[in-house]
């Protein structure tokens, strides 16, 4: 193949890609306002405000079990299934040591919140470091070939799935308890849709200098996640500490709802060029095009959208 052939390959798979990424997110995004719209006239801000809570903390477990290893496999130009495998078996050995981790810290968190039911919430979601590991390696190897009309079908299915679920739960008087039920079972969903879409087969290999050159790319991924989660997440800390789960649902209500617009736009967009720059990360000037390029349709939808939406603050 000509280097004019490989770059048009290129760029339309990273356009398809690009389409199918913000597709599935703006949809994703729809069917999680209506949802959330609905599930605002049935259930009180505390038990949002007790969901949060709980999330907050399954958030900071899950940061020590980020460990990078997909990415590292998406950079990785030859992988093979010694790679694929090591990194699997890592993501399954971890992700049992998060959710005990979980299940350890949960009492100490609801005594931090000052709310007691924050115990039994945490630790019935810490199940799903484990349902989520099962299949992380399977959406890499998808992601990593920019399948990403797959992967939309994939979300589209389980969040629509999960929405379905929480507002019929919540119907019947499941209080906050409906949206811990459609978690879990949309994300055994997702695990399943993704193995059986990337049709790949775990081996019982694991290499340890496999995994140490995995790692050695992917520890600059853990130590980002821990400093953008924090970043992200202090002042929600800080509210559910001080002022309660009724004022946290408030604030998390309204944050969440220009940050779903802005975050489904921006990560349509944007992790699609995480793998195809992969391909062409020894091109300087390649990768520089991209970058402006990515960031400038970025901001084309992302900019319109929230200055609109902060005119139509108060009808919301």
């Amino acid at each position: 193949m000509s280097i004019v052939n490989k770059k048009t390959s290129l760029t339309q798979q990273a356009s398809k890609g690009a389409f199918w990424g913000l597709s599935s997110n703006l949809t994703v995004s729809a069917i999680s306002f209506v949802g959330t719209a609905i599930l605002a006239r049935i259930l009180s801000p505390k038990d949002f405000g007790l969901l949060g809570m709980a999330t907050l903390i399954t958030g900071v477990v899950q940061l020590f079990g980020n460990l990078g290893l997909g990415a590292a496999l998406v950079h990785k130009k030859n992988i093979d299934d010694e790679y694929i495998s090591t990194a699997f078996w890592s993501s399954i050995f971890v992700s049992i040591g998060l959710m005990l981790m979980s299940i350890i810290i949960a009492p100490f968190a609801s005594m931090f919140f000052n709310e007691p039911i924050i115990k039994w919430v945490i630790i019935c979601l810490s199940v799903n470091f484990v349902i989520s590991s099962s299949s992380s390696i399977h959406r890499t190897l998808l992601y990593k070939d920019v399948k990403m009309k797959k992967m939309a079908f994939v979300e589209i299915v389980s969040r629509f799935t999960r929405v379905i679920i929480i507002i019929t739960c919540a119907f019947f008087g499941m209080g906050f308890w409906s949206i811990v039920v459609g978690m879990i079972l949309e994300l055994i969903l997702k695990t399943t849709l993704f193995i059986v879409t990337a049709r790949w087969k775990p081996t019982f290999y694991f290499s340890k200098s496999k995994f140490k050159e995995l790692f050695r790319y992917g520890k600059n991924i853990y130590g980002q996640g821990f400093l953008t989660y924090f970043n992200q997440n202090m002042d929600f800390i800080v509210t559910g500490r001080l002022l309660g789960a009724k004022l946290l649902g408030f604030y998390q209500f309204s944050y969440n709802l220009p940050y779903l617009v802005k975050s489904y736009v921006r990560d349509g967009i944007g992790p699609v060029a995480f793998p195809v720059f992969s391909k062409v990360q020894n091109d300087d000037e390649r990768l520089a095009r991209g970058f402006f390029n990515a960031t400038k349709y970025i901001s084309m939808i992302t900019f319109p959208l929230m200055f609109g939406l902060s005119f139509c603050a108060e009808d919301f």
